[in-house]
């Protein structure tokens, strides 16, 4: 009896587990296949298309029908839950290795020194090596020297060709010492980079976080190397932006981003240039300066699309989305919000394209679809992500209610955005939005008189702009 009982109880946790996890693995395998490159679906579909095993034919349902379900296809299928879950987790094996396959890595050039010493085409192997070492060295990727050198020795080795062992272990040395400083840096940047951007620095830490922050971006700048630079400068525009209200230094900061970035774009690769030009540009969206970020949207939004990266060619978008509004350019603001659409099937950028089309029911004063999208804003499941998207359709609801002469409830809302802020968002964000909450609660007394426009966010000023 006691046996039965164990045996059943057994059955009883391993149904559980397997039950919690098909939806899982049901919705990776769409969020899967929804993030392929158009080059990756042609080669799924044509693996699918040559055989009649279960776990191809669950893929070729799933790309059919982006919506189906896991009963749907069980009954298409004719086979049950257990036989799903079994196929479905082969089938995303089937999805990973179409992926490796189309990958490209910064190492592919260091595997084919290794195919090529392999292969017995040692003079091939040396003439690519002394190619990539150049390369590297001009670069500053102590990292894949370190991998090339490795393979250098396995080709000396093979030969013992003493003398030019001898010659790799001191380039070996040289390099593990630059390596290792790099790493260093590289790690502390990293940590430093996750605590600024989550906003992990307390008030009474800011002077001495400061003064840290100061001496690691000079260590950067002397090592000279691009990318720790970048980052350390990164860190210093996070604190000057989230903590100490000082847009000077914020713009300063910018500004030196920017000369570094185009004064080392020889050394970079497109993916890396473009994503540090992200960290220029999307400022440019945000901050009301002189620099106008429209030169950069063709090439940003192209680059991404062509290495088919999904969330940042979003987080594109959502910036550009968000500087047309505050131009009230509706025409590019349509266009971006066609693009997005394009994007709007993964969960993690619906509530861009939700955030989006409210601005432009707002622009059309079109109340009852900007309730509409508001309420698709609020209802995706990653709308938490954005607090800034939701902060600014808060000050839209505000404006909406006070244009419709909904006093009281407008006034309710600002309470209750400060309440938001205090919640979510740093000490200098908050100080920043005084004058702005300020001005609204004068505008529902029709105390309104000269309201200044001349403030650090773009978006704080078209608010305003809004009450004049």
């Amino acid at each position: 009896m006691f046996f039965y009982f164990l045996h059943f109880k057994i059955r009883i946790i391993i149904s559980t587990f397997f039950g919690q996890n098909r939806p899982l693995l049901t919705r990776m395998i769409k969020e899967l296949i929804e993030t392929l490159s158009a080059t990756e679906k042609e080669k799924l579909n044509a693996m699918v298309t040559v055989s009649n095993n279960l776990p191809y034919k669950i893929l070729a349902l799933h790309i059919t029908s982006a919506t189906i379900a896991q009963n749907q296809i069980e009954k298409k299928l004719k086979i049950n839950a257990n036989s799903y879950f079994k196929n479905i987790t082969l089938a995303k094996e089937l999805i990973y290795e179409v992926i490796k396959k189309e990958s490209t890595t910064t190492y592919d050039d260091i595997f084919l020194v290794r195919t090529l010493i392999f292969r017995g085409l040692h003079v091939h192997a040396n003439k690519l090596i002394l190619k990539l070492e150049e390369k590297y060295l001009y670069e500053k990727w102590y990292g894949l020297l370190d991998v090339l050198y490795h393979e250098s020795f396995r080709m000396a080795y093979n030969s013992c060709d003493i003398k030019t062992l001898e010659k790799l272990n001191k380039k070996v040395q040289e390099n593990l010492k630059k390596y290792h400083q790099y790493t260093l840096l590289d790690k502390q940047l990293l940590l430093d980079m996750a605590r600024c951007e989550k906003h992990d620095v307390k008030p009474n830490e800011i002077v001495p976080y400061l003064k840290h922050l100061d001496k690691l971006y000079k260590d950067c700048h002397s090592f000279e190397h691009h990318v720790l630079e970048f980052n350390a400068l990164h860190c210093l525009y996070e604190v000057h932006v989230n903590y100490t209200n000082d847009y000077k230094k914020a713009f300063d900061v910018i500004a030196k981003m920017k000369v570094l970035v185009e004064s080392n774009k020889e050394k970079m690769n497109e993916r890396i240039y473009a994503n540090m030009l992200t960290h220029v540009v999307f400022p440019y969206c945000i901050y009301q300066i002189e620099e106008q970020p429209e030169i950069y949207f063709d090439y940003l939004f192209s680059n991404f699309k062509q290495i088919n990266h999904h969330f940042i060619i979003s987080e594109v978008l959502l910036h550009f989305s968000i500087y047309y509004f505050t131009k009230k350019d509706r025409k590019k603001l349509l266009e971006i919000h066609h693009y997005m659409k394009e994007y709007a099937q993964e969960k993690s950028n619906q509530y861009k394209e939700c955030f989006t089309a409210c601005m432009i029911a707002y622009l059309d004063k079109n109340d009852k679809d900007f309730h509409r999208h508001k309420t698709r804003f609020y209802q995706t499941d990653e709308s938490r992500d954005s607090l800034q998207c939701d902060l600014l359709l808060r000050y839209l609801e505000i404006l909406s209610l006070i244009h419709n002469n909904e006093t009281d409830i407008a006034a309710d809302k600002i309470d209750a955005t400060e309440k938001f802020l205090k919640r979510n968002f740093s000490i200098a964000r908050i100080e920043e939005d005084k004058y702005l909450h300020a001005s609204l609660r004068k505008k529902i007394k029709n105390k309104v008189k000269d309201i200044s426009t001349n403030h650090p966010y773009r978006f704080t000023n078209f608010v305003l702009s809004e009450l004049t």
